[in-house]
């Protein structure tokens, strides 16, 4: 009890309560404020507050005759998570595979619209020097192979509005720092079909990438190989797999050449 109450601590009111409206709308759709007081047990200024500013962000949908439902970002976003659990799910085994193969660690990200690269999933061996970020961990896309093959095969409208919002900063000496150079290295990655970098992340970790796509032909993630910069570590063979498994995950989601 006592633990139950230091978390409540915590508890954002304004955006529990906005949560609170959200899951009652769950249940009980096309229905008026009243009910939505009742069922909720809050005031009616904090409900329309709350249907206001969630009517405003296409949340919630307000019909002719007042009553509301659910919006239409969560049918997005319902469809969002499905296909990055469907990924997750098909892409495993191959990580798995590849991670035992090459001995090193093993990660599947995405894009958001902000050009930065999100991690979706990881594989990481029995090795105490292998790289390891966490799931969700958020990185510029810039700096690293994966968001350099996800900005790479974005259709050109999208990359060049992702790319006009990127803030570049200096990681090590070794990162991009213009659009310029960046826009050559993304062209070199499409006619090419994989992304390197050396030491623009992190100095002393380098990482190949390369893109999966789904049955559209959208690239909706990369594989990448995260390893020790070593000009001996053999990048070839280490490109070659991760192309080899990036495709054959492209393959499982619907994709034809």
């Amino acid at each position: 009890m006592e633990r139950e109450k230091k978390r409540d601590k915590y508890l954002l009111s304004s955006v529990d309560n906005a949560l609170k409206v959200l899951d009652f709308l769950g249940v009980r759709d096309n229905i008026g404020i009243t009910e939505i007081c009742r069922g909720c047990n809050l005031d009616k200024t904090s409900v329309f507050k709350i249907l206001y500013t969630l009517e405003r962000k296409d949340y919630v949908y307000k019909t002719a005759n007042a009553k509301y439902k659910l919006g239409v970002k969560f049918m997005n976003y319902g469809d969002q998570v499905a296909e990055r659990q469907d990924l997750i799910e098909i892409a495993t085994p191959f990580m798995q595979k590849l991670r035992d193969l090459c001995g090193q660690s093993v990660q599947l990200g995405t894009l958001n619209t902000i050009g930065r690269v999100i991690v979706m999933h990881q594989e990481k061996p029995d090795n105490p020097r292998s790289a390891f970020a966490r799931i969700g961990f958020e990185l510029d896309a810039y700096t690293n192979s994966l968001g350099k093959v996800l900005l790479a095969f974005l259709y050109p409208a999208v990359q060049k509005a992702v790319m006009e919002q990127l803030r570049f900063r200096p990681h090590t000496p070794k990162t991009i720092l213009s659009v310029e150079v960046l826009g050559e290295e993304l062209t070199k990655i499409t006619e090419n079909g994989y992304a390197e970098d050396c030491d623009e992340h992190y100095i002393g970790f380098s990482s190949v990438s390369a893109p999966v796509f789904n049955a559209a032909k959208q690239c909706v993630a990369g594989i990448s190989i995260i390893f020790p910069s070593d000009p001996d570590f053999g990048n070839a063979e280490l490109i070659q797999n991760a192309v080899q498994v990036a495709a054959e995950i492209s393959r499982r989601l619907g994709f034809q050449d």
